[in-house]
This record gives structure tokens, C-alpha cells and sequence, in this order.
């Protein structure tokens, strides 16, 4: 089975992040992640299955401070999503803890992707 079919056996939850970080360093808006990654599933035939509640305007500089971040974890620790789509891997995790906990899930198999 090639990796594009793989892919389309999975469940993506989308997650964006825009930092609070200042004004000249900021990426686009939440609302163009979610265009972005809604048109990257499309395109790729991905199944989406959860979006509704996860966005938030946070600094990911320091770990614990992201309660949307958090929920995302726990979807992927229950089985509900096994994949996340994400408009660039830095909205995900930008320090030490938060990007062990990204990658313990993929060695562990819970994670499958990161689109």
C-alpha cells in the first residue's frame, strides 16, 4: 500500500496555532491555517474528523501553556485521531517537552502522521 493510501485510512484532527509573539513575527491567521490544511485534505483525500475547538493564540516558547495543545494530545492518546494536519510543524511544538511528547506518540505508533 503506497503512503498516500495510508494516509487516506487515517483520522487527521487539524490544529493551528498563531503566536503571541510581535506583530512583524506573526504567521498567517488561524482562519487561513484552517483554509489551508481544509484544501490540503481535500486535495489529498484525507478524512478529517476533528477541527471544531482546535485553534488557540499562543506562545508554544514555554511547555503546559496550551490547553488547546494539550486536548490534541489526548485525542491521539484515546484513539480518536491518529493523524494531525498543521500548516507549518513549528505551530506544534517550539520547545523540548511538548516536541518529546510529539515524538514519543509517533515511536509508540499512536501518532501516524504529521501533515
Amino acid at each position: 500500500m503506497s503512503n498516500s493510501e495510508q494516509l487516506r485510512q487515517l483520522r487527521f484532527g487539524i490544529y493551528a496555532r498563531k503566536s503571541t509573539e510581535s506583530e512583524d513575527r506573526q504567521v498567517q491567521s488561524i482562519a487561513d491555517q484552517f483554509a489551508t490544511m481544509r484544501d490540503t485534505a481535500r486535495q489529498r483525500g484525507l478524512t478529517i474528523v476533528e477541527e471544531g475547538v482546535m485553534s488557540e493564540a499562543k506562545s508554544a516558547k514555554t511547555p503546559d501553556q496550551r490547553p488547546v495543545f494539550n486536548s490534541l494530545i489526548k485525542l491521539v492518546e484515546q484513539g480518536t485521531i491518529d493523524g494531525i494536519l498543521a500548516w507549518k510543524s513549528n505551530r506544534l511544538a517550539r520547545n523540548p517537552k511538548e516536541s518529546g511528547i510529539m515524538q514519543q506518540l509517533l515511536i509508540d505508533g499512536k501518532l501516524k502522521a504529521i501533515v
